[in-house]
């Protein structure tokens, strides 16, 4: 399912499972992303994803690693602008995120996170597990506004966050798109 809004400022945005030909979109959105951006992701300096990573990324499984891209138009082009993703052990999955940064504080990560638990929810994940920097605030804003019941623990600069997805901690309506707020409104609105 594709999940499909416009936000202030006319951008046109999109949720979808990314697809093996969404490599070199991946490796555009990389090389969009500033440095500081990627340090906060990845937690050190790198200049690009490797083979093996856009493989693994563009060609997950769909069940034990699930990856999402929020997508905006540009031009007759659609361009990968955030990525979430989750990776299964268990009842558990590691999640995490990036969103470039023209476009971070938009609500897509919050939008990614969603859709993720929906997902997660669907095949038995009871949490999600998460490392983030500690410096990462706006990350941390969106793990600790989800609405989801979250621990913390703090070592190192490092603050690991679980966050209880499970059917237990469900939300009326949490995966139903009428979720997004009125005034970022889906496109099946407009003409």
């Amino acid at each position: 399912m594709t999940l499909k809004w416009l936000l202030a400022g006319r951008d046109r945005f999109a949720i979808r499972a990314i697809r093996p030909d969404d490599r070199e979109r991946l490796v555009q959105a990389f090389h969009a992303l500033d440095c500081r951006s990627i340090y906060l992701r990845f937690f050190f300096h790198k200049r690009g994803l490797s083979n093996k990573e856009l493989r693994q990324i563009t060609e997950c499984d769909g069940k034990r690693v699930v990856a999402l891209v929020a997508t905006v138009e540009s031009g007759t082009q659609e361009a990968i602008v955030g990525l979430g993703q989750y990776a299964r052990q268990g009842t558990s999955a590691h999640v995490a995120f990036a969103v470039e940064e023209d476009f971070q504080g938009r609500g897509i990560a919050t939008r990614l996170l969603r859709r993720l638990v929906c997902i997660g929810r669907d095949r038995g994940i009871s949490h999600f597990e998460a490392d983030v920097l500690a410096e990462n605030l706006p990350m941390l804003h969106v793990f600790r506004r989800s609405g989801l019941p979250v621990q913390e623990s703090d070592e190192d600069g490092v603050v690991h966050l679980t966050l209880a997805i499970g059917d237990a901690h469900r939300q009326t309506g949490a995966c139903e798109q009428r979720e997004i707020p009125t005034e970022q409104r889906p496109f099946a609105h407009h003409s």
